[in-house]
């Protein structure tokens, strides 16, 4: 999870801190013990418990600029790999929660849930799509305290988590569109979405997925 969540151009910098001299123990005992620490708690629940490890590692970081940018080609290196770092930054824009690095994008969803990704933040990214394409409506199962109408987002309530329960729902899959919430399908709801396991979204929004399903039989009276 911490990999998956952190840079690429920090994780490829990440072996040449062995390079670093003494410095690296101040560096590397207490990156090592806030992990152990907060990865074994039953508070740990996403990654923000361990995101003091992260000034830890760009320190020992920028001990590399400092010893090899007489190189020219490590410093063509550093400068692609400061490229690359901040366009994939500003193409994650504006939903910084559900980062994830290139190499684990486009499966993060399967692997991350709650905090790590999925907090309930996606309705006007949903709401912009749905414009887009047209989509009239939505079956929607939320997670997220947040009623979805406050954006004008027309949707029907399917397989919903938390307060939206409070509202009437329906959990007979049928065709249309779903817009599924992450933690719902991998998690919180994961009985009544189980159906869902057998097709691949046509759309990921970060922390909501898009399934489009036409092949369901109607049920006869």
């Amino acid at each position: 999870l911490f990999l998956a969540r952190a840079g690429l151009p920090a994780i490829l910098l990440l072996p040449k801190t062995k390079n670093i001299g003494s410095a690296k123990w101040f560096l590397l005992i207490p990156s090592l013990f806030f992990l152990v620490y907060f990865s074994l708690s039953a508070r740990q629940i996403a990654l923000r418990y361990v995101l003091m490890v992260f000034p830890f590692l760009f320190i020992g970081m920028s001990s590399i600029l400092t010893a090899q940018m007489k190189s020219p080609h490590w410093q063509i290196l550093i400068l692609a790999l400061f490229g690359a770092g901040v366009l994939s930054t500003v193409s994650t824009a504006p939903d910084y929660v559900s980062f994830a690095n290139e190499a684990v994008q486009s499966t993060a969803w399967q692997m991350m849930v709650e905090g790590n990704l999925d907090m309930g933040q996606g309705l006007l990214m949903l709401k912009s799509y749905m414009e887009e394409r047209r989509i009239d409506s939505v079956a929607l199962s939320y997670f997220g305290d947040i009623d979805p109408a406050r954006y004008g987002l027309r949707f029907e309530n399917y397989c919903p988590y938390g307060r939206m329960k409070l509202q009437p729902f329906r959990t007979e899959p049928t065709n249309g569109f779903y817009a599924v919430s992450v933690t719902n399908l991998q998690l919180k709801e994961r009985e009544c979405l189980a159906w869902l396991q057998r097709y691949s979204p046509e759309d990921n929004l970060g922390s909501l997925l898009i399934y489009r399903i036409s092949d369901l039989t109607p049920a006869t009276s």
